[in-house]
């Protein structure tokens, strides 16, 4: 299979994590651009019904790394 995604703003392929299992692909992506922390959407167009957000890993712009561990944690 094969997927192509067309990303709102630029990523940095070399620091993308990802995750393969037999039911799923979990992707951690990393943006260039740090002087904005949020995309307004991950994608330039809509939202493909194939891609979902997993709120359990969700972290709020203004919360700090450490926080976000914590939480999980």
């Amino acid at each position: 299979y094969a997927v192509t995604l067309d990303f709102f703003a630029e990523i940095e392929p070399e620091k993308t994590e990802k995750n393969v299992t037999a039911r799923s692909v979990s992707l951690t992506l990393k943006k260039k651009d740090v002087e904005q922390p949020c995309w307004p959407r991950l994608l330039k167009s809509g939202k493909p019904h194939y891609v979902h957000t997993d709120f359990g890993k969700w972290k709020d712009e203004d919360e700090s790394d450490e926080e976000a561990m914590a939480d999980m944690g």
